[in-house]
């Protein structure tokens, strides 16, 4: 039963990372420029969603809309954002069944910490080199 939600959250990953490739490189033809919310799907547009009136000059249009909250401002970060939970989630799974049973902390502390740090760790290193390091 484990092996088959640890396969399923693969799969939504996947399925996930086709989402922002298709956005990325093939919108025109694929279902999502057909959907209603274009401000929601379309790259093009999407974007604006973090800037306030659409304008990177005017800065996040909510606090964390261009960091921690930037996956709900459109659906290449939402999905994004689904794709990493289902491999965070497959290693606190893993973690789970490995770790002893005797641990001097309760378990759901261990995975919630542990979470906690994934996210932490990916993002911060995230922003040191999207912000700092890879710009000219």
């Amino acid at each position: 039963m484990i092996i088959g939600f640890i396969v399923i959250l693969i799969a939504i990953a996947g399925i996930s990372n086709a989402v922002m490739d298709t956005l990325t490189y093939h919108y025109n033809v694929s279902i999502f420029s057909k959907l209603k919310n274009q401000q929601w799907f379309n790259p093009n547009l999407s974007w604006e969603n973090k800037y306030k009136n659409g304008n990177e000059d005017e800065g996040p249009r909510f606090w964390g809309s261009t960091t921690y909250f930037v996956w709900v401002t459109d659906c290449w970060h939402f999905a994004k954002s689904v794709m990493f939970l289902c491999y965070e989630l497959v290693i606190l799974i893993l973690l789970y069944i490995y770790l002893p049973g005797n641990l001097p902390i309760p378990m759901w502390l261990i995975l919630l910490l542990t979470l906690i740090i994934l996210k932490v760790l990916r993002g911060g290193f995230f922003e040191l080199f999207w912000g700092n390091i890879l710009k000219k």
